[in-house]
């Protein structure tokens, strides 16, 4: 009856124990964690870009205006290849069969990223002045579409770098999971 009890005693007090070693030996390493942790949420934020929800650092995110942000938001994977590749700046003219561009500039002018453009912009003379009528649309990218591709072109870099430090994370992860093996 007392072999029964002991084991019954050893069981009982297994986990517990098990636990306290497991503590006292990697006491340093949780409290570093445990420390470390509230900065590293604090020094993130999220962003929405399109239908994709984005964690950065929070210098880069405070870069964006609340209307950079905004527009962030809205943005298809389309509008956002054309802001990455155009930089905008002077009126743009679309001739021929452009469908696809023509949706484009309605979805920037709908963002408020384009607008079409004035006599002024024209240097002077009217769009229905211009001599060569066969074009499809006009527009001029606005200040707002300048924020936003600045915005996204020095987000570039900062995925970059998330994404290797989370790579070589793995890769050390990895390794020691190989070498616990």
């Amino acid at each position: 009856m007392s072999a029964n009890l002991a084991l019954e005693f050893t069981k009982v007090l297994a986990w517990p124990l098990i636990t306290l070693i497991v503590l006292t030996v990697f006491w340093k390493p949780i409290r570093d964690v445990a420390r470390l942790l509230p900065s590293m949420l604090e020094s993130t934020e999220t962003l929405q870009v399109g239908s994709v929800s984005l964690r950065l650092r929070a210098q880069i995110t405070r870069i964006a205006t609340e209307e950079v942000r905004s527009i962030l938001k809205q943005l298809d994977a389309n509008t956002l290849r054309y802001i990455l590749a155009e930089d905008g700046g002077g009126v743009v003219t679309l001739y021929g069969e452009h469908n696809d561009e023509v949706q484009q500039l309605q979805t920037l002018i709908r963002l408020g990223l384009a607008r079409i453009p004035t006599a002024e912009d024209m240097g002077g003379r009217s769009v229905d002045e211009e001599e060569n009528a066969d074009h499809v649309a006009r527009f001029t990218t606005t200040a707002l579409y300048d924020d936003t591709r600045a915005f996204l072109l020095d987000l570039i870099p900062e995925l970059i770098s998330q994404y290797q430090r989370n790579d070589s994370r793995r890769g050390a992860k990895k390794r020691l999971t190989a070498a616990g093996s």
